[in-house]
């Protein structure tokens, strides 16, 4: 990271778990540019935090003005798991596995909203 870059969003604090920075910034530079542009540009103000009404107030609008014209968008994920079970088979010194069993759970991970995909 250059010291320039770093000063213009150092007001955030930034853990690195299991390098995702390094991740995000070399295998998506583009992505990254624009989470380090979104966080850049938003302000906060005493009135934005005073204000009723959850996530239905200005701050997540100040996020979306940034990241909207981007083509981030709001998505949904759900997920099924294909479990195979096999039974190992020993024949004269080798071995090979034989599929035994198949299940499906669907929707084990049920539907997920995910903002700004």
């Amino acid at each position: 990271m250059m010291e320039a870059e770093y000063d213009e969003w150092s007001k955030y604090e930034f853990h690195n778990y299991y390098h995702a920075i390094e991740v995000l910034s070399c295998a998506f530079p583009d992505e990254w540019k624009d989470i380090i542009d979104t966080l850049t540009a938003f302000q906060i103000s005493e009135s934005d935090l005073s204000a009723a009404g959850g996530s239905e107030t200005n701050i997540p609008g100040k996020i979306d003005d940034v990241l909207y014209p981007r083509k981030w968008r709001n998505v949904q994920v759900t997920g099924e798991l294909h479990v195979k079970f096999f039974e190992r088979i020993i024949d004269r010194k080798c071995f090979y596995l034989e599929l035994k069993q198949r299940e499906s759970l669907i929707l084990f991970v049920p539907f997920s909203r995910v903002d700004h995909k």
